[in-house]
């Protein structure tokens, strides 16, 4: 399917939302819509896909996301990384424009930004350059990797 067939199909599926009396179909519908954008969106070069920074594919860790303005949390799964910003999965009734502190691996790298998109399931969030995002995000992602081929050793090992 091309980028405009995903969009009409998207478009349908929030039409069908709105009618939807189940709250769970409702939902579902809404986060089939915003997944038809996305990938319409990565289809045909959207600005939303143009990134200063190459973005790093993460297998979903689970990262705490603070509201710096009040106290809430929140737990998210992260789905990818780049030195301007992380991609989370998850469910989010913050606003765009939230400034944002992540906390990865058990709270040894925090990182702070704003949420820049709430599209479906997926949030964006951009860091804050004074948040020395290069080198965390350098460190993390070796971490991660780190954390990653531990446990597959681990699990070897258990075999």
């Amino acid at each position: 399917m091309n980028a405009p067939e995903l969009r009409r199909k998207a478009a349908e599926a929030r039409t069908l939302a709105g009618t939807a009396r189940d709250p769970a179909i409702h939902a579902l519908l809404l986060e089939l819509a915003a997944d038809l954008e996305t990938e319409a969106d990565s289809q045909d070069g959207d600005p939303l896909e143009r990134r200063a920074h190459r973005r790093i594919p993460v297998e979903g860790p689970l990262v705490q996301i603070r509201r710096l303005d009040r106290p809430q949390v929140a737990f998210l799964t992260l789905a990818d990384l780049s030195e301007g910003g992380a991609g989370l999965r998850g469910t989010l009734a913050w606003q765009v424009g939230t400034p944002v502190e992540l906390s990865f691996l058990g709270g040894r790298t925090m990182l702070r930004g704003r949420i820049v998109r709430l599209v479906g399931r997926h949030v964006g969030v951009a860091f804050a350059a004074a948040s020395g995002a290069a080198l965390a995000t350098a460190q993390l992602v070796l971490a991660l990797s780190t954390e990653d081929s531990d446990s597959d050793h681990s699990d070897a090992q258990e075999a």
